[in-house]
Parts: structure tokens; C-alpha cells; sequence
């Protein structure tokens, strides 16, 4: 695991110190001096940990799982996502997305759309196939294109379309609103069809 001034190097990201360490109620001297393998004390540890919405585990490299909330530290270790996916779910949620996500996830499809997901992954660049890759494109001078790795992508495609549609029916065609609209107007006209 990594040790405190990674973990703090992790959150400083691209900001100055001294932006940090106003951020957190510390001085600059004393961020400098965390990264350079100095230990903080309770009440530092607690203002980084408090100012940038992370446990004191994490930061003193105890935990992976960078979350205060313990309930999101639970959903980490049940499903085996890492604390980043958690905090995506999170947003998601927050959005007022959650709902489809939801549903996503429970559909009957989704295990197979993971593992056909899977299937496109893997066979992206597979090492075995690339120096095949490479001859057929300069024979041909085109991209060589591995049609398995494209199936596999329009099979998870295709699938998670099938979910979509389990949850929201697909939009009416032009095509289907005019009829229905001559329809009516046929019916409200009493001379329609029947």
C-alpha cells in the first residue's frame, strides 16, 4: 500500500502546496514536509482527511478504499469496485440517473453484456494476432481490421441496446406517428377502416 506522502501526493494532484495547503488549513512548510516522509499528527490528519472527503486510513495507507462513508467502504469490499467506480456510481445517483443504472444492472442481459464487453477487451489487441496485424496492413497498405474484435463490439452493442429497450421502448418512427395520426383522424372522422 502506499505510504502517507503518496497518498497526499494523490490528492494535491496538479495544484500548488500552498493552494492545498490553504484548502486544508495547513501551512505550505508543513504539506513540503508531509511529502518528504514526515508523519502528521492527529489534528493534521484529521483537516486533510475532513477538507478533502477521505478517510485517515487511506491516508495513512491502511485501507485501498479512499471513502469516509462507511456505507461506501461496504459497497467496495461486497462488489469488489474500487473505490473510483464507487464514486461514479455515487455521481450517478446524485444526477438522478441512478434508476437506469439500476435497471441496467438488473436486467437479465447484464451478465452477458459484461462478458461480451469482456470478449471485445480481450480481443482488441491480442498479442498473438498483431504481427499478423502488421503484415497484412503493409501488404495491403490499409488497416487490417480483426473482425472478431468488431463482432465482439456489436454483440455488447447490440445487447445493451436490448437492455435499453427493456426499460424505455424505442421512439415511434416518422413513419409510425403519421400512420397513427391518419388512423385517428380517420376514426374521429367516422369513415375509418373497419
Amino acid at each position: 500500500m502506499d505510504s502517507f506522502a503518496k497518498r497526499l501526493e494523490k490528492l494535491i494532484g496538479g495544484q500548488k502546496q500552498s493552494a492545498f495547503a490553504k484548502f486544508v488549513g495547513l501551512g505550505q512548510s508543513t504539506i513540503s514536509g508531509y511529502l518528504h516522509g514526515m508523519e502528521p499528527n492527529g489534528s493534521a490528519l484529521r483537516s486533510i482527511a475532513k477538507a478533502c472527503n477521505v478517510s485517515a486510513d487511506w491516508l495513512l495507507g491502511l485501507v485501498d478504499n479512499r471513502h469516509r462513508e462507511e456505507s461506501a467502504q461496504n459497497a467496495s469490499r461486497y462488489t469488489g469496485l474500487s473505490d473510483v467506480a464507487i464514486e461514479e456510481l455515487h455521481k450517478v445517483q446524485a444526477a438522478g440517473y441512478g434508476y437506469l443504472v439500476d435497471k441496467i444492472i438488473a436486467s437479465e442481459k447484464f451478465a452477458e453484456l459484461i462478458v461480451a464487453i469482456n470478449e471485445a477487451v480481450n480481443l482488441a489487441d491480442p498479442p498473438e494476432t498483431k504481427a499478423i496485424d502488421e503484415l497484412l496492413s503493409k501488404q495491403t497498405n490499409k488497416v487490417y481490421l480483426n473482425p472478431a474484435y468488431y463482432g465482439a463490439v456489436f454483440v455488447s452493442t447490440r445487447m445493451l441496446s436490448e437492455i435499453i429497450e427493456g426499460i424505455a421502448p424505442p421512439p415511434k418512427t416518422m413513419a409510425e406517428i403519421y400512420m397513427e395520426t391518419i388512423d385517428n383522424a380517420l376514426d374521429q372522422d367516422g369513415s375509418g377502416g373497419a
